[in-house]
C-alpha cells in the first residue's frame, strides 16, 4: 500500500495527509480522513493516525527532521488510531483511554474492499497501540515553538472526543463537526454533543478555521451554521434503516446524520 496516504500543505507549518476510508470500506458512507501534521520550531504535533494501512511514520519523518514528535488522538476510532502502533508514545482523552488499552476488534472489517481486507487479515483483524499510551484531561498546552496547542474536551461523538486549538486560529475537530457522516452518540449523550456545539459557536478566536477529521477542510464558521441549520431539520420518522452500521440515517445535502439503534455502539 505504499501510495496509500496523500500529502498536501495547507500552511507553512500544517500539513493535511488524507487517506480513502471510502477504499477502506465504503459502507462507512465516507470518502476521506484527515490527519494532521504541525511542524513548530523544535516541535511537531501529529493528529490522529488514520487505519494504520501505508507508512505513515515514513512519510512524515522527513517533515519532522530532528524535531520531538506529539502524537494525539482526537477520539479512539479505528479509522483515527489505527496506525499508533508505528509510533512509541500516543495520547488520547482519559475518556476514551481504556479502548487503547487492548488490542481492537475489526472483524466487521471482514468484507470489506481487498487492499484493507487483505491488511487487516494478516492482523487477525486486530488492531494494535502505541507502547506507551497516555491519558489526557483537556486543557493541556503544547509549546511547539513559535506557537501553541490547547487541547479542548468536546464530549459528544465519543466521551472522550477532543479538538485542538492552534494559537494561530486553526481548530482540530477530529469527528466533533465535519461535514458528510455525522455520528451521533447514543441518545443519552446527546446533550453532551449539544453542549459542544454552543461551546464551539462561542470561540472568541480571530479568523477562527475549522479543520475536520473527515472531508473538507479549511472551513469557516459556516460549518457551524450549515450543521445547526440541518440539526434543527431531524425527522428521524423519515430515516431509513442502514444494516452494516446498525443504524438510522438521514441525508441531507451536506450532512448525513447516522443514529445508532439503541444497543449499538458507533
Amino acid at each position: 500500500m505504499e501510495n496509500w496516504l496523500s500529502l498536501l500543505q495547507s500552511r507553512p507549518y500544517l500539513y493535511v495527509i488524507r487517506e480513502r476510508l471510502d477504499h477502506v470500506d465504503p459502507r462507512f458512507l465516507t470518502e476521506y480522513t484527515n490527519i494532521y501534521l504541525v511542524v513548530g520550531e523544535h516541535s511537531a504535533l501529529l493528529i490522529d493516525t488514520g487505519t494504520g494501512i501505508g507508512s505513515l511514520s515514513e512519510l512524515i519523518t522527513p517533515l519532522i527532521a530532528d524535531r520531538d514528535l506529539i502524537v494525539i488522538n482526537s477520539h479512539n476510532h479505528f479509522d483515527h488510531v489505527g496506525g499508533n502502533y508505528q509510533f512509541q508514545e500516543t495520547a488520547i482523552h482519559r475518556m476514551d483511554f481504556k479502548k487503547l488499552m487492548t488490542p481492537m476488534s475489526v472483524e466487521y472489517l471482514q468484507e470489506s474492499l481487498p487492499g484493507a481486507y487483505e491488511y487487516f487479515k494478516e492482523r487477525n483483524f486486530k488492531i494494535e497501540f502505541a507502547t506507551t499510551t497516555i491519558p489526557l484531561i483537556g486543557g493541556e498546552e503544547f509549546d511547539l515553538g513559535g506557537f501553541k496547542a490547547t487541547v479542548v474536551h468536546t464530549p459528544g461523538h465519543t466521551p472522550g472526543s477532543i479538538c485542538i486549538l492552534l494559537s494561530t486560529g486553526e481548530l482540530f475537530t477530529g469527528d466533533t463537526l465535519h461535514y458528510g457522516s455525522i455520528y451521533l452518540p447514543d441518545q443519552s449523550n446527546l446533550h453532551f454533543l449539544n453542549e459542544t456545539i454552543t461551546y464551539l459557536q462561542q470561540l472568541k478566536v480571530p479568523n477562527l478555521r475549522f479543520f475536520p477529521g473527515h472531508e473538507g477542510f479549511d472551513l469557516g464558521r459556516e460549518l457551524l451554521d450549515d450543521y445547526l441549520d440541518a440539526s434543527r431539520k431531524l425527522d428521524w420518522s423519515k430515516s431509513e434503516y442502514d444494516d452494516f452500521l446498525s443504524a438510522e440515517i438521514l441525508i441531507f445535502e451536506k450532512f448525513t446524520f447516522v443514529r445508532p439503534k439503541p444497543e449499538s455502539s458507533l
